[in-house]
């Protein structure tokens, strides 16, 4: 027999596939009424007849009651003006529905009209070694990596840079003005990726998000900028230039290409090579994304699996909180301050709703002071050039927990939104400090035993993360022994 907890967990999760069922039909007809190409459904010839009719089952419902009121009708005539009341309004809602299942079917065909080429899978083999740094790259030490799922470019003395960051050594400009698509991108490209994420029930919020325009290499004097340019772009706009990098857009009746991934990025140098754009030409939107690992108190590391509902890494393991940079996190700092400070804020921030450790309004209030409890001590560890996503860039950290692993299990409480992406990463001891040695030697060991069992399926965040973390436990032995013990 079911408990009273199951039963209502269910009848939450029933209403809300009911919500998302009708929102995402809410979306689709929102992107056909914005965009080129669509009709809309107040254009629809035939709709005015469906309008009369549904305004004459209301009107019929308002004479029934005046009569009624009036003791002016008979019982026949209430009769029959009560069914025509019900006949017309029954009309108008299912005429309604009608027009939104042709529109959701005109969504579909025009969607089959736009063919997206995906060369990713042979990119790796063939493209991925022509892919070259700039110069200034190149001299600050950037190295690229192929991975399993991806290849990026990391540096470690921009790790080394990053780590000995004092407060107030980089500052951040925010621009109030906003990353522009172009027109093909804005009238074609962005309908189309909308609709393709609308129809697949996938989780899609098109949030304001923070650019970068500022390459994180030396200058002329040897020394690594001071003030990072930043800028208003939002999460659609990376989905059209980003994660359309590897891809070509085609329209399947003229067979024309539309548009190539590869020239916002890329550009050719002689040979048959490609060199990165740097950010300040790139074309792509560029929003800045954090990925942290954390340990629990009790020496866990805390890992989560992606499900198949995510955009990004869908069924891989991830790291205990990654996501992209709102605008929002530079509300509480103002447009210029400290670049070290706000990525701390939001990689917080990400950490605890990945965790279920974030608290929320719709939690109850004995919930959100336990959660308020924990807290999060964090390091900057590095920095990777994302370059099979378009050069996205990526800042990563090592954090500490100031709860145990069971704590964590036990008090961790997601909105309904977060808990369909992520699961809790499934408890083994293997991933656990055991003691021996310092608290960099152990850390190295953990990442070794994770990268050895779930090689294949380690996302590719996750497994920069693992180079990047490892060399600084190499290096930095004492932050990372300051880091560990703090709870």
């Amino acid at each position: 027999m079911l408990g009273w907890d199951t039963i209502q967990q269910e009848r939450r999760a029933r209403k809300h596939e009911r919500l998302r069922a009708s929102s995402q039909q809410r979306n689709i007809l929102e992107i056909i009424g914005r965009s080129p190409g669509y009709v809309k459904i107040g254009e629809r010839g035939d709709r005015s007849v469906d309008v009369v009719l549904g305004w004459g089952g209301i009107l019929a419902s308002a004479i029934l009651t005046v009569m009624y009121w009036s003791e002016t009708m008979n019982g026949l005539l209430a009769i029959g003006l009560l069914l025509i009341s019900i006949y017309f309004t029954v009309y108008q809602y299912y005429a309604r529905k009608r027009d939104e299942r042709k529109i959701i079917i005109a969504a579909q065909k025009r969607i089959g009209a736009i063919k997206t080429v995906d060369y990713v899978a042979y990119s790796l083999v063939e493209l991925a070694p022509k892919i070259s740094l700039p110069s200034s790259y190149l001299k600050s030490g950037y190295q690229i990596e192929h991975l399993h799922h991806g290849f990026g470019a990391w540096s470690p003395e921009v790790s080394d840079w990053l780590i000995n960051c004092v407060p107030g050594d980089i500052k951040y400009r925010h621009e109030e003005t906003r990353f522009a698509l172009s027109p093909l991108t804005t009238d074609i490209i962005a309908p189309h990726v909308e609709l393709r994420q609308a129809l697949s029930g996938k989780r899609f919020s098109n949030d304001l998000k923070i650019r970068m325009r500022t390459d994180l290499v030396r200058n002329e004097d040897g020394y690594f900028p001071n003030t990072i340019e930043l800028q208003r772009t939002d999460y659609l706009a990376n989905l059209c230039t980003n994660d359309l990098s590897f891809r070509e857009v085609i329209d399947a009746s003229k067979r024309q290409t539309l548009y190539n991934g590869q020239d916002y990025f890329l550009k050719p140098v002689p040979g048959t090579g490609l060199e990165l754009r740097p950010y300040f030409e790139s074309n792509c939107s560029n929003q800045i994304g954090i990925s942290t690992i954390a340990f629990t108190s009790d020496g866990y590391l805390v890992l989560v699996d992606q499900t198949v509902n995510n955009l990004q890494s869908s069924g891989l393991v991830a790291p205990s909180g990654s996501g992209s940079l709102d605008e929002s996190d530079l509300t509480q700092l103002g447009g210029t301050g400290d670049l070290v400070e706000w990525l701390c804020i939001a990689s917080q921030r990400e950490l605890r709703e990945e965790l279920g450790i974030q608290a929320d309004k719709s939690f109850d209030k004995l919930s959100n002071q336990i959660l308020d409890r924990i807290q999060i001590s964090a390091l900057l560890m590095g920095f990777c050039v994302y370059l099979f996503r378009g050069g996205k860039p990526e800042f990563f950290f090592l954090a500490s927990l100031s709860c145990s692993l069971s704590e964590l299990s036990r008090n961790r409480k997601h909105t309904l939104g977060e808990e369909e992406l992520s699961q809790p990463f499934v408890e083994i001891e293997d991933y656990r400090l055991d003691g021996r040695g310092s608290r960099a030697d152990q850390v190295i060991r953990v990442l070794d035993k994770l990268r050895e069992q779930e090689r294949f399926r380690l996302s590719f965040p996750l497994e920069i993360q693992l180079l990047i973390t490892k060399y600084i436990c190499r290096n930095y032995r004492d932050k990372i022994e300051n880091l560990l013990e703090v709870f």
